[in-house]
């Protein structure tokens, strides 16, 4: 950005955050994929395609799991934009309702990725405990573990406004 870049109105200079949440906050481009249902449908796309960077891990194909996270990040970039960065933005940037919103989102988001963390964790103990299952750890499931709970972390608080808020 350059120093002559103002914000309409304003007499300071605006800094990159300040434009880039104006930015989003202002985007019409991308209004077709507002309604609900269509939200809700992106929403489903977006946990395919975590499904599939994880299944490509747990298949041990290399190429297939970068073919993979190419939609997986392409879904939550536009996921980002389909909710207006609500999920993402700095308190300083949005008002007190979609800050309320949002830190609702993220306490599920985060309950609901520590649960299932918890519950993997417990199977992998029990199972490797009992000793009744055979389960030798390999590179490809620690692979599909960090992915999936990677892109769970990135798309899950957008993924929640996406699905539950009336209007974005």
């Amino acid at each position: 950005m350059s120093p002559e870049t103002f914000l309409p109105g304003a007499s300071t200079p605006a800094d990159p955050v300040a434009l880039h949440a104006d930015a989003l906050l202002q985007d019409r481009r991308l209004d077709w994929l507002r309604p609900r249902a269509r939200r809700r449908a992106f929403v489903l796309a977006t946990l395919a395609s975590i499904v599939g960077v994880t299944t490509a891990c747990l298949l041990d194909r290399s190429w297939l799991v970068v073919v993979m996270l190419v939609p997986a990040f392409g879904a939550w970039w536009g996921l980002q934009r389909v909710v207006r960065g609500i999920a993402d933005l700095p308190d300083a940037y949005v008002d007190e309702r979609m800050r309320q919103v949002r830190n609702g989102y993220y306490r599920k988001a985060y309950v609901l990725l520590a649960g299932l963390t918890a519950v993997v964790l417990l199977g992998l103990y029990l199972a490797v405990d009992a000793r009744r299952v055979q389960l030798a750890l390999q590179a490809r499931h620690l692979h599909a573990l960090f992915w999936a709970v990677e892109l769970l972390a990135l798309t899950l608080p957008s993924m929640l406004v996406a699905w539950n808020e009336p209007e974005v």
